[in-house]
C-alpha cells in the first residue's frame, strides 16, 4: 500500500498493480479501492493501476468538515503520484471514475492537463429535471438513518437510488464496512446534489461515458448529456448491466475500457 499527501495534508492511500501506462481508479460511494479487484486481472497487463481509497474510508485519512473540492485535490494528488512513478517521462495518465468517483474524476480532468483519457461509468451528475427526486432521496436516507439506523438507510438508498435488487444487496461484500462508512456516503449525496456540471467542460482528454441498461434512466440521460457537453466524448451502452457492472460484469466493462484506451 502506498500513500500520497493531498493539498490539505490528508494522507490518501492507494495500491499499485500491473505494468504499463498509468491508469488511476476512483471508486464510488459505499465502496473502497477493493471494488476494482474483479477488473484488476483484465487491465493490469496493459496498465499500471493506481487504485485509491477516497478520503474518509478504507486506509485514507479525513478532515474536519467536508468540502467536495478536497476530493478533487485527492484525485489530483494520486494522478501526480502516478506520473512520477511512470517509466516514461511526461507520460499522460488515464483516469477511470465510477459513480460519485466519476464526478471527482470529471472535475480532476478539468483541472489538469495530465489526463489524456477519461472514462466515466455512470457519474450521478444531476441534470435539472433530476434534482427534485434527488432531494427527496437524500431526505429519505437521512430520515431512515435517524428513525432506524445506518444499515436501514443504506439498504434503502441502494434499492431506491441505484435500483439494486434485495438479493444483490444481501450478498454485497464488505457489508459491515459499508455500514460503518454510511455517514460518509450520505455527505457525498449532499455534494452530488449541490454539484453543477459546467455547460462546456474544459476537458481536453478523450472521454468515454459508460451506462448500463439495467441502471436507472437518469444515469443514461446524464451520460448522454455529458457526452454532448464534452468536446471529445462518446457514449457506450452496457447491455443487461447495472450500476455495479465493474464488479459484477468485469469482462464487459474491461472490453469497453481496453477498446477505448487502445484506440
Amino acid at each position: 500500500m502506498h500513500t500520497t499527501t493531498s493539498a490539505d495534508g490528508v494522507e490518501i492511500a492507494y495500491e499499485r498493480y500491473g505494468d504499463g501506462r498509468p491508469l488511476v481508479l476512483v471508486h464510488g460511494s459505499n465502496d473502497f479501492r477493493s471494488t476494482w479487484q474483479p477488473l484488476r486481472p483484465l487491465l493490469e497487463e496493459e496498465f499500471e493501476l493506481f487504485a485509491m481509497d477516497r478520503r474518509g474510508r478504507g486506509q485514507s485519512g479525513d478532515a474536519d468538515g467536508y468540502v467536495f473540492d478536497r476530493e478533487v485535490d485527492d484525485v489530483l494528488a494520486v494522478i501526480e503520484a502516478a506520473q512520477e512513478a511512470s517509466a516514461e517521462e511526461d507520460e499522460g495518465v488515464a483516469l477511470l471514475g465510477q459513480s460519485f468517483g466519476g464526478i471527482c474524476a470529471l472535475e480532476a480532468a478539468r483541472r489538469t492537463d495530465a489526463v489524456e483519457s477519461l472514462v466515466l461509468h455512470e457519474p450521478p451528475v444531476l441534470l435539472e429535471p433530476h434534482r427534485a427526486a434527488h432531494t427527496e432521496m437524500v431526505a429519505g436516507a437521512t430520515a431512515r438513518a435517524a428513525e432506524e439506523d445506518d444499515e436501514a438507510a443504506l439498504r434503502w438508498f441502494l434499492r431506491e437510488a441505484l435500483g439494486l435488487p434485495e438479493a444483490m444487496i444481501a450478498n454485497m461484500p464488505m457489508w459491515d464496512q459499508r455500514v460503518e462508512f454510511a455517514d460518509v456516503s450520505r455527505r457525498e449525496l449532499d455534494a452530488a446534489g449541490m454539484y453543477r456540471p459546467p455547460e462546456t467542460p474544459d476537458i481536453e482528454a478523450e472521454t468515454l461515458l459508460l451506462w448500463g441498461t439495467e441502471s436507472p434512466d437518469y444515469l443514461r440521460e446524464t451520460a448522454e448529456e455529458l457526452a454532448d457537453r464534452i468536446a471529445d466524448a462518446e457514449v457506450r451502452r452496457l447491455d443487461g448491466r447495472g450500476h455495479l457492472a465493474h464488479a459484477l460484469a468485469p469482462d464487459a466493462v474491461a472490453e469497453e475500457i481496453l477498446d477505448f484506451l487502445g484506440e
